[in-house]
């Protein structure tokens, strides 16, 4: 309630100090955002008192470290996707200059559906501390880590493939017809390697739910660095399309670490190979996929625009029953 409160506050802020200039809109961000974090953590220390029964100076100073640590943790989550795509943005600006207007359409769009996929995933930490602090439920808790890694991926899979046919119309009717055929393909292209990058997001969120996002960290912001350093040295031959490249190369190489790494704090090893094959396959042929269909489509091969448009439909119908069994899968096990 209190986020929610504090973004209703935040956006009408914004909107009322926009006249007075970018710089006072900042301020009111960075104000509003610290009062609701203090908010939360004053809500926090009273309720847990009045469970607790033990409101010592020193338990609060023990459990404002934590809690501190909690946010350094989150913190450098959030530096790392500054880097992917504030300063990749940054990048684009200074050394592909004429192409900032397209990047920034494209990247507007797929901040937005990423978002919304992100936004869908947040309330699924609740019954992840649940199922965590159960001494009977890692069974449970294993296979609903497994079909949410599932159902992000086929969800993703379905939006790129959505994307790549729906979206030139609706960029067409929002910029025109003489700006959106210079924005399609750097928006499909950030789109499919925004969404892969999600697929490691359900593991991520069991680490934050058991408090452990601080062992993890680090990951996110090699990916960052690795994205940032390939868009550099690739801008001046690639220009913008220099970005999803980075991306694509630093996601890939994240989630083969992942499929090593991250996979530890599961107790039951009956998924790893699934995990692994989700993790190292999936990018890949994900990448290929798409680099197939804009090629097909530039070039007007019409044998392989046929083969490539009838795997998409499969894939929909496929991904589509997929998602909805496992959904339910999911639901079943929350119901527990």
């Amino acid at each position: 309630m209190i986020n929610l409160l504090s973004r209703v506050i935040l956006g009408a802020c914004i909107v009322i100090s926009a006249q007075y200039g970018i710089k006072v809109m900042s301020y009111v961000y960075l104000v509003i955002n610290i009062l609701s974090y203090l908010t939360i953590y004053i809500s926090y220390s009273f309720f847990r008192n009045t469970l607790d029964n033990q409101p010592s100076k020193d338990d609060f100073e023990y459990r404002f470290g934590n809690f501190f640590s909690y946010f350094i943790g989150i913190s450098v989550f959030n530096l790392a996707s500054f880097m992917l795509v504030g300063l990749n943005g940054i990048l684009v600006g200074k050394y592909a200059f004429n192409e900032f207007a397209y990047y920034s359409l494209g990247m507007s769009l797929v901040t937005a559906a990423v978002g919304c996929i992100n936004a869908a995933m947040s309330p699924i930490i609740q019954p992840l501390v649940k199922l965590s602090n159960r001494s009977d439920s890692s069974k449970n808790l294993n296979i609903l880590i497994y079909n949410l890694t599932f159902i992000v991926m086929w969800l993703s899979i379905i939006s790129i493939i959505i994307a790549f046919y729906i979206g030139p119309y609706i960029l067409s009717l929002w910029v025109g017809d003489s700006i959106s055929i210079h924005v399609e393909n750097i928006f499909i292209s950030l789109m499919a390697v925004n969404l892969v990058r999600l697929v490691g997001a359900p593991l991520g969120l069991l680490y934050i739910a058991q408090a452990k996002q601080n062992k993890i960290m680090h990951y996110p912001l090699i990916e960052s660095v690795i994205s940032v350093v390939l868009t550099i040295f690739l801008i001046s031959s690639y220009g913008m399309y220099a970005v999803p490249i980075g991306l694509a190369i630093s996601a890939s190489l994240i989630l083969f670490i992942y499929s090593f790494k991250l996979l530890n704090i599961l107790d039951e090893h009956s998924y790893f190979i699934r995990y692994k094959f989700i993790f190292l396959i999936y990018p890949l042929s994900t990448f290929i996929f798409i680099i197939g269909l804009v090629e097909a489509k530039k070039e007007s091969i019409d044998i392989l625009i046929y083969m490539l448009n009838f795997v998409s439909v499969l894939a929909l119908i496929i991904g589509g029953y997929l998602v909805l069994r496992k959904a339910k899968n999911i639901k079943k096990i929350l119901e527990v």
